[in-house]
């Protein structure tokens, strides 16, 4: 009886060590076959439009962003539901979790360009794109236009414009943002 017992063990953990084995080298698993790149935007009076939190896009502002390796060009578009043609005080667009499958320097933002009401602005400053909110959401990769309110320490260097800059992305209908994304 003893040896039995002592077989099954015996049998029962060498099954257990060959199927941990398969699963510790399986493979990894499988990459996003996409994301979604979402635009948030805060007038100076704090009205959201676009939504303070991006996962939600309570205004259907989502485009669907390739995992491709290469450069594509996306745009963003926000139709007005709150703001009243005022300056902005926070306006990005997010790429929600594409930082689970590349990291922030195997991705470049390029062409960067804001629309409001159909008319481009002219006159920008350099935006600021990376992995800018780590504690808060570190699988974000975030396209900061302008955040009064940003962490100049985390690589938002838009938090460092001036007020008056915000008035360049006043708009009564629509505001987008077109970019290029290359990931390498």
């Amino acid at each position: 009886m003893r040896k039995t017992i002592k077989r099954v063990f015996s049998v029962a953990l060498a099954a257990a060590v060959a199927v941990s084995g398969v699963a510790y080298t399986g493979a990894k698993a499988s990459a996003a076959k996409s994301y979604k790149a979402v635009m948030g935007y805060a007038d100076d009076k704090w009205n959201w439009d676009g939504g303070n939190n991006s996962a939600k896009d309570t205004n259907g502002t989502a485009v669907t962003v390739k995992n491709k390796k290469g450069t594509n060009t996306y745009t963003v578009v926000l139709k007005n539901k709150k703001s009243k043609n005022r300056a902005a005080q926070v306006f990005y667009v997010d790429i929600k979790n594409i930082l689970k499958d590349h990291k922030a320097n195997k991705l470049k933002v390029s062409g960067v360009s804001v629309k409001c009401d159909g008319k481009t602005v002219s006159g920008m400053k350099a935006v600021a794109a990376g992995q800018l909110e780590k504690k808060e959401d570190p699988n974000k990769y975030r396209i900061s236009i302008y955040n009064r309110v940003g962490n100049k320490q985390n690589g938002d260097k838009t938090a460092g414009y001036p007020t008056s800059y915000g008035k360049k992305f006043k708009f009564k209908k629509s505001i987008s943002v077109t970019f290029k994304l290359t990931i390498k």
